[in-house]
């Protein structure tokens, strides 16, 4: 079982806030959306295709080739345990490692997730597509349904008071989750593949002042990254 230890998350958070004050990464709830997208992709995705996706910035951000390395390990790392953790139905977005849920992590988790669905759309619509199964389908478009109302709702600013309800909504993410990873569990039982690669190169991490991916109509930068 692999784990992502409490003192190699501080590690990432300290990297994180300080990319951060440079306006150069996702923040962390929404990177873990992102990588949680790019487990459950029926094809598989290597840290090297989704790694720019994290990046809000062109500009090097570190100085030390030492510290960039460590942090792309510990995100490999983060990944590799998003996976796993996946794989055995006990992930929970919107927490800490050490089980801590709030509502603005949730609500950054569900931006990611988005994000990174949007970025391997492609290959999901192949994978349903071949595997021809209508009720599959209906299940990856109600966990996606679900995540986009979560965000329209603005869930980040709901009370204390509705904490109950916000645990009963997360009860039902993690379901609807489950049936969002039986593509990937199926196409990998089958033995079933496809050459994702030519699909990835036409696709690109998004832009500040592109459309958002959430579907909003606004640009990226002034939504779900505002």
């Amino acid at each position: 079982m692999l784990e992502f230890a409490h003192q190699n998350e501080q590690a990432l958070l300290k990297y994180l806030n300080y990319l951060g004050n440079r306006d150069a990464v996702l923040s962390y709830h929404q990177i873990q959306g992102v990588l949680y997208a790019m487990a459950c992709s029926p094809e598989p995705i290597r840290p090297s295709e989704w790694f720019e996706l994290i990046w809000l910035s062109d500009d090097p951000c570190f100085d030390d080739a030492g510290e960039a390395k460590a942090f792309y390990q510990l995100l490999v790392e983060l990944f590799r345990h998003i996976g796993d953790q996946a794989q055995r139905d006990l992930y929970r977005p919107g927490t800490d490692s050490d089980g801590h849920f709030s509502l603005p992590a949730l609500t950054h988790w569900c931006e990611g997730f988005l994000m990174g669905h949007q970025y391997l759309e492609n290959i999901w619509l192949l994978a349903l597509d071949e595997l021809k199964d209508d009720s599959l389908y209906d299940r990856v478009e109600s966990a996606l349904d679900w995540v986009v109302a979560f965000i329209e709702s603005e869930g980040a600013s709901w009370s204390v008071e509705e904490g109950d309800r916000v645990m009963s909504l997360q009860l039902q993410l993690q379901q609807l989750l489950t049936g969002y990873q039986t593509v990937h569990r199926l196409w990998r039982k089958d033995a079933r593949t496809f050459n994702a690669q030519p699909r990835l190169e036409n696709l690109y991490a998004v832009d500040r002042d592109q459309p958002c991916p959430c579907g909003s109509g606004r640009l990226f930068g002034q939504c779900c990254l505002h």
